[in-house]
C-alpha cells in the first residue's frame, strides 16, 4: 500500500470520529485469503476501533508529520495475525516504539513467515523491542518457546487471530458425503524436493477417492490452483475445478460438508477447524506445527519442509478419514475455546491500554 493510499484511508478514519488503532499485517485486500480474512477478524475482535494499516517505517514519519500517524493519531497499534515477529519486521516496530505508540500483538507467530524466510531466522532483535510492548498474545506454544528462548518475557498463547471467525454454532454436518478439502501449495523456488510434495500427495488422493472418498480442491491464493489441479491430475481420478473462495462465507460453506482437509497453507488448515474439520497438515514451515499443536492436533501434522513420501502419507491420510467425523464437535471446540481467549485479550488491551475517548 503506498503512502498516499495510505493518507486517504487514515483521512476517511479522521473524518468517521472513531477512535483509531494501527493495524500491521496483510491489509483486508490481500491477495491471499488467510491474509485478508485475519485483517476481518482484527476489525472484528478490536470494535469499535477503527483500523488503519501500517505498512512501512518511512511512510509511518511521513504520515506523523502529516498529523496521520505516531501517538496523537492513534491510541495504539495491533502486531496482528499471520507470523510478523521476524527480523523484517523489525524497523517498523522499531519506529513506532520511537514515537511512543503502545504496541500489543494479537495472535501473530514468531519465525518464518513461509517460503521466502527459512525457519532458522533469527529473534534476537525482539527480545529488546518485545520489552516496549504492553501485551504479547502469541498463536502457539512453538512462538512463545521461541520468544521465550531469546529472553523474552510475558508471551502468552492467546490462539491463531483467524479463530475469531470460527461460529459460535457448529455449522450441520453431511453424513455420508465422505468429503476431504484439498489445498495444494506452489512449489518453492530452487526446491529440489518441491515436486516431490505433488507427487507424494497424488497417492494418497488416489487411496481416498478408491474408497468412495470424493476431493473438494481449493485455492487460498492464485497460485495454489495450478498446484491442486496437478495434484489431481497425478492423482488419475475426478478433476473437479478448484474453487477459489473470496469471502469467509464461501470458505466456510466449502470446508464445512467435509470431513476432514489435507492443507499445504496453514490458513487452509485454520480455517478448516472453525467449522471442525481436522486438517492433515503438510507443515512446510514451523508455523504449521504452532498452530496445530496449539490445537493437540499434532498428530495429524507431516514436516514438508523435510523430503515426504507416499508411504508417511497414506497411511496417516487414511486413519485420518476414518477417525475425523467423530472429532468434528471436539474440535470445533477447541476453536471457539480459542475465540473467546482471543475476545477476552482484546478486550483486556483495549479496557486497560488504549481507552476511546
Amino acid at each position: 500500500m503506498s503512502t498516499g493510499a495510505q493518507l486517504v484511508a487514515r483521512v476517511r478514519l479522521l473524518l468517521s470520529g472513531a477512535a483509531r488503532l494501527g493495524y500491521v499485517g496483510a491489509p483486508a485486500a490481500a491477495s491471499n485469503l488467510g491474509d485478508a480474512l485475519m485483517r476481518r477478524a482484527a476489525a472484528r475482535v478490536l470494535a469499535p476501533f477503527g483500523l488503519a494499516d501500517v505498512v512501512h517505517a518511512r511512510s509511518e514519519r511521513r504520515l506523523r508529520r502529516a498529523r496521520l500517524g505516531g501517538p496523537e493519531f492513534f491510541r495504539g497499534v495491533a502486531v496482528g495475525g499471520g507470523t510478523l515477529l521476524h527480523p523484517a519486521t523489525a524497523p517498523l516496530v522499531e519506529e513506532l516504539l520511537a514515537q511512543g505508540v503502545p504496541l500489543f500483538t494479537l495472535g501473530t507467530g514468531a519465525g518464518s513467515w513461509g517460503y521466502g524466510m527459512t525457519d532458522a531466522t533469527p529473534l534476537e532483535v525482539w527480545r529488546g523491542l518485545l520489552g516496549g510492548f504492553t501485551r504479547i498474545g502469541v498463536r502457539g506454544p512453538r512462538s512463545r518457546a521461541a520468544l521465550e528462548a531469546v529472553g523474552c518475557r510475558g508471551v502468552e498463547v492467546v490462539g491463531d487471530l483467524a479463530l475469531v471467525e470460527t461460529p459460535r454454532e457448529l455449522p450441520l454436518e453431511a453424513p455420508g458425503r465422505r468429503l476431504f478439502g484439498l489445498n495444494v501449495l506452489p512449489p518453492e523456488d530452487g526446491a529440489p524436493s518441491a515436486r516431490d510434495l505433488r507427487a507424494a500427495l497424488a497417492p494418497l488422493v488416489r487411496a481416498l477417492v478408491d474408497r468412495g472418498w470424493t476431493p473438494v480442491p481449493f485455492a487460498m491464493d492464485a497460485p495454489d490452483a495450478a498446484a491442486t489441479a496437478s495434484t489431481l491430475s497425478l492423482a488419475g481420478g475426478p478433476t473437479p475445478p478448484v474453487a477459489r473462495p473470496r469471502s469467509l462465507r464461501a470458505l466456510q460453506a466449502l470446508l464445512a460438508p467435509c470431513d476432514f482437509s489435507v492443507a499445504c497453507r496453514l490458513h487452509a488448515a485454520v480455517f478448516s477447524t472453525t467449522v471442525g474439520v481436522t486438517p492433515l497438515s503438510l507443515g512446510y514451515r514451523q508455523k504449521c506445527a504452532d498452530f496445530m499443536e496449539s490445537m493437540g492436533l499434532e498428530r495429524w501434522l507431516l514436516d514438508a519442509s523435510q523430503p515426504l513420501g507416499p508411504e508417511q502419507l497414506v497411511p496417516l491420510g487414511l486413519e485420518l478419514a476414518e477417525e475425523a467425523a467423530g472429532a468434528r464437535r471436539d474440535v470445533h471446540r477447541r476453536a471457539l475455546d480459542y475465540r473467546a481467549r482471543l475476545e477476552r485479550y482484546a478486550a483486556e488491551v483495549l479496557a486497560t491500554l488504549v481507552r476511546p475517548a
